[in-house]
């Protein structure tokens, strides 16, 4: 009998065990461990009955039993049996037709289609091997999915914030976008960034929430100053500290309560209030250590990790006869930590008043944030002015609390503040070196429009918070192709340098024009440019303004730019007054000297 490399087929009904072996051996299929479960999705041209006349070339070897709904086949590298459902066209079962009816010869026809199991070593095994019978149209494996990546916390589904507003189905116009960022894969991959909770009430709860370490600085309460900081569950205080921090940093995809908005941030707690209540100082000096200060004398061990945002979901009342202030411990302590590079990020407060009346929202270099609602609008409650920065949900916010069984929602500016802390934390994943300053400037150039009219007069932020374009303009800061000057055909392919120079001639406009790419992001709005001139050989002389534009290009002639006897530079300015906050960069000039004119427009 002459062999072939076709399949050989044999009936899976009541097969001795010891015949089974010895089968295996004779015909040399290997028993191997290493086998796999694969789905598998095959399609059948026209009803297909199998018999021994049924497979290509193997009619002398195929051998059926008459009862049996499964046929196996050694595969075509004699490596192993595998055993799927005997073929028999649209009637087997589990089979499904695609076309319900064929109406005239120009419907297409209905296709047949069948999904199973196959143990095998590979999917190329299992291919090769069915392809080889002829009983099939096609042979595909079936493919894993997720739905969108998300991750299988079970209370996913109320945090309605981390929805995409453009796309949401449960009507969050208020929402911030997090889910841009937030797969499976995606916090699997994030580099871990620290974030700094400073609060009361921080409870150890297991895995659902981490702390990376912490202190207490508060004189009271039921954790001494000290180096101790997380309560037991059981012990009786607020919880507002887990749950600021879990909105940031609940652990992810452990099939346990929430996901954190902020992806793979390492969390760090100080213990600044004595259950919910205490003096400012504690939180003043909890920014110190977090940006280096030691208080060791304090008990206090130095602070080991590395933060890039605080969070200080607190504050109050600010009047005092003087007038309204920020205390100068607070303003000390937030500039000390900027000039570490720690962005800070305060609730707004929840008064429904000016927040120049609250502390230490009306302190300088602090990123103030309000809160909305679910559909956009600010929400009642939250203070409202000219500091606020930005706004973020605050209402029904999904919190973890000491009962890790127990679904809880709170309201308040106190969870808007997370939110922006968490967002943050992303923009310095992509931007490590960022400063507190460009951190702000990104926040306000991404934030989207209110739907809520009050907040043109009431002051509620330059918009509603979105991760995905804050970090689209985070790329955009220092990118190759923002913030520089060239020569304005130097974009332009050589053949078409070569077309404009021939239409119009050497001597054209377009070959003496420089541009000036400030934001390489034309989405970017609500940013004014402010471009400057410096001696680079008298640095003493005061530099003098080029233009002010809302444009991000701008053309000028040759004459009018000399990167040969001046440095110049930019200012994004997001207020009338262009304060000492905006940002400035350095204007980059290599590609705008006359040796870098395009070689079509030179003599």
């Amino acid at each position: 009998m002459k062999l072939t490399n076709a399949p050989i087929l044999r009936s899976n009904i009541m097969i001795n065990k010891a015949n089974l072996l010895a089968g295996f051996l004779f015909l040399g299929v290997s028993t191997s461990s290493l086998a796999e479960e694969l789905r598998v999705i095959v399609s059948y041209d026209n009803d297909v009955v199998v018999s021994s006349a049924s497979a290509k070339s193997t009619t002398s070897a195929v051998s059926l039993g008459k009862t049996s709904d499964r046929v196996c086949l050694n595969t075509i590298d004699g490596a192993r049996e595998i055993c799927v459902p005997r073929p028999s066209g649209a009637a087997q079962k589990n089979i499904r037709v695609l076309s319900n009816s064929v109406s005239s010869a120009s419907e297409p026809k209905p296709v047949q289609f069948q999904a199973f199991n196959v143990d095998a070593d590979s999917f190329e095994q299992v291919k090769e091997t069915l392809e080889s019978t002829g009983w099939y149209a096609t042979v595909e494996k079936d493919i894993i999915v997720h739905t969108n990546g998300y991750t299988n916390d079970p209370w996913l589904t109320s945090q309605y914030y981390l929805d995409d507003p453009e796309t949401s189905t449960r009507d969050s116009k208020g929402a911030h976008n997090f889910f841009s960022v937030l797969s499976v894969e995606q916090i699997e991959q994030q580099e871990p960034i620290g974030v700094g909770i400073i609060d009361s009430g921080f409870y150890d709860i297991g895995e659902e929430m981490v702390f990376h370490g912490g202190a207490t600085f508060a004189n009271s309460g039921p954790v001494e100053r000290g180096n101790d900081y997380l309560l037991d569950v059981g012990e009786s205080c607020t919880s507002h500290g887990l749950g600021v921090a879990g909105v940031v940093g609940a652990t992810a995809n452990n099939g346990i309560a929430y996901t954190g908005a902020g992806g793979n941030v390492k969390v760090y707690a100080a213990v600044a209030l004595d259950c919910g209540t205490g003096g400012l100082y504690a939180a003043a000096e909890s920014i110190r250590w977090f940006a280096g200060e030691s208080f060791i004398e304090d008990g206090i061990s130095d602070f080991q990790g590395d933060v890039k945002v605080l969070n200080l979901s607190l504050g109050a009342g600010a009047y005092e006869g003087e007038g309204l202030r920020c205390p100068s411990y607070m303003q000390s302590a937030i500039d000390f930590a900027r000039s570490k590079g720690i962005a800070i990020v305060v609730s707004a407060g929840n008064d429904g008043n000016d927040v120049g009346m609250h502390t230490p929202s009306n302190c300088d270099g602090v990123i103030v944030a309000g809160a909305n609602g679910r559909e956009g609008y600010r929400s009642s409650f939250s203070n409202h002015g000219e500091e606020v920065d930005i706004s973020a949900g605050g209402e029904m916010v999904a919190a973890l609390s000491p009962d890790i069984t127990r679904e809880v929602g709170y309201d308040g500016t106190s969870y808007s503040a997370p939110f922006v802390t968490s967002a943050l934390a992303h923009a310095y994943r992509l931007k490590p070196d960022m400063t507190p300053s460009q951190a702000e400037l990104i926040l306000k150039l991404s934030a989207r429009e209110f739907t809520d009219p009050t907040c043109e007069y009431l002051g509620c932020g330059t918009g509603i918070l979105d991760v995905k374009r804050m970090l689209e303009v985070a790329a955009t800061l220092d990118s190759e192709d923002s913030n520089r000057i060239s020569w304005a055909l130097n974009d332009e392919s050589e053949c078409d340098q070569q077309w404009y120079v021939d239409s119009f001639g050497k001597k054209s406009k377009m070959c003496s024009m420089l541009k000036v790419t400030f934001l390489n992001n034309p989405s970017v709005e609500g940013v004014k440019y402010r471009m400057y001139s410096s001696d680079w050989k008298n640095p003493d002389a005061p530099e003098e303004l080029v233009i002010e534009t809302t444009e991000n290009t701008v053309l000028f002639s040759k004459d009018d730019i000399d990167v040969g006897l001046y440095d110049y530079s930019v200012v994004l300015c997001t207020d009338e007054a262009c304060s000492s906050e905006s940002i400035r960069f350095e204007l980059e000039t290599k590609d705008a000297f006359i040796t870098d004119q395009p070689a079509v427009c030179q003599d």
